[in-house]
Parts: C-alpha cells; sequence; structure tokens
C-alpha cells in the first residue's frame, strides 16, 4: 500500500499510507507485548527479567501495563525480585 501510494506521486497519499502503517505496527507491537505478558508471566523467565525494577523514566511495570517486552536481563534473579514476583502473584506465603 505504501508503495503504491508512493508510486501515485500523490504526497499527501503516501504519508497517509506512511502513517497508517507506522499506527499498524504499533498496534502489533502492543498486542505482540501483551501476548508475551500472558504466556511469560510468572515463569522462569520472569525471575531473569529486570523489568519490575523501577527507576528514573520508568513510568510502571510489566505488571501494571500488562505487556512484556522482556529487554531487561539479569545474570541471576535477586531474592528481593523474587519476592516481588511471588507477591504479585499472590504466593500466600510470601505475602
Amino acid at each position: 500500500m505504501v508503495l503504491d501510494a508512493f508510486g501515485t506521486g500523490d504526497p499527501d497519499l503516501s504519508y497517509q499510507a506512511a502513517v497508517h502503517l507506522i499506527e499498524k505496527y504499533r498496534e502489533q507491537a502492543i498486542d505482540l507485548a501483551k501476548a508475551r505478558y500472558k504466556l511469560n508471566f510468572g515463569t522462569s523467565l520472569c525471575d531473569n527479567c529486570d523489568g519490575l525494577r523501577a527507576g528514573p523514566g520508568v513510568t510502571a511495570t510489566c505488571f501494571q501495563v500488562k505487556q512484556c517486552y522482556f529487554d531487561n536481563f539479569r545474570e541471576d534473579p535477586h531474592p528481593r525480585h523474587l519476592r516481588v514476583l511471588q507477591t504479585l502473584m499472590g504466593d500466600p506465603e510470601k505475602s
């Protein structure tokens, strides 16, 4: 669609096609992040993710937005990190 729009030589049509493509890409990225969250949360993959740690520029955790980008890896999970995960998952022994 974008290539076809550019082929017409119409800059407005080309711009609208590019904006539409960007919007669809963002929607897909969010859908994939939600699917990863449903699949990953509470598994051993979460143990090695540093995404729960809030810091400068971090507005929400994966748990709050229900999205997983799994970009922040740890070599070894810290016990405090595991306690946070257990609390979020509702582990009655660790609450």
